[in-house]
């Protein structure tokens, strides 16, 4: 009887250590997920906002009011006249900056579905509001362009110029209120607050 009885309390004590490690062993898991998630979330949270600055430059860029480009060369359009040549080099020095807006707007947008799902509605929300200002700047320049463009007619540039004055920000940069700088930053500032709680 003896012995039963420390078989019994051996047993009982084998037991009590078995759930007390699956305990901490489950604990410890825990903490683990929470500091995994922690990190995946603040990498994901710096990743796109660096990704928002790449957006930002790249538009101060396109709204610099110092514009320099290469004219296209009468070899390359022998049948266009010099005005025609210098415009599409204009054009061509453009599109490069659009090129490298739509290059920082995939970024953004790659990043923007893990971010929604682990930070919430709410980024998607204001991102696309910040989105949307930069499309209206590349509406606004491809009316800049049509009434640049010498191969239009004074009546073709017409709505062009309408649609142009219709916008309430300067393409470019100048020293007077900038009203698209302004929501830009406003619209940045929130999303920098949203990705900073992370």
């Amino acid at each position: 009887m003896g012995n039963e009885i420390i078989t019994s309390v051996s047993t009982i004590i084998v037991a009590l250590s078995a759930m007390t490690t699956t305990c901490i062993a489950y604990a410890g898991l825990n903490s683990w997920k929470k500091q995994h998630k922690a990190k995946i979330s603040h990498e994901l949270a710096r990743d796109l906002l660096r990704s928002f600055y790449h957006l930002r430059d790249d538009i101060k860029s396109l709204r610099s009011p110092f514009v320099s480009y290469i004219p296209a060369s009468e070899n390359e359009f022998p049948d266009s006249s010099q005005e025609q040549r210098n415009f599409i080099g204009y054009k061509n020095y453009y599109q490069n900056l659009v090129d490298n807006i739509t290059h920082s707007t995939r970024e953004v947008y790659s990043k923007l579905l893990m971010a929604e799902v682990l930070f919430g509605p709410e980024i998607r929300k204001q991102s696309d509001e910040l989105i949307r200002l930069k499309k209206e700047l590349i509406e606004k320049l491809d009316y800049h362009l049509e009434i640049k463009n010498p191969a239009n007619t004074e009546d073709q540039k017409e709505i062009p110029r309408e649609m142009f004055k219709a916008y309430k920000f300067n393409l470019h940069i100048s020293g007077k209120e900038d009203q698209f700088q302004s929501d830009f930053e406003k619209q940045l500032k929130i999303i920098e607050t949203i990705l900073n709680k992370q």
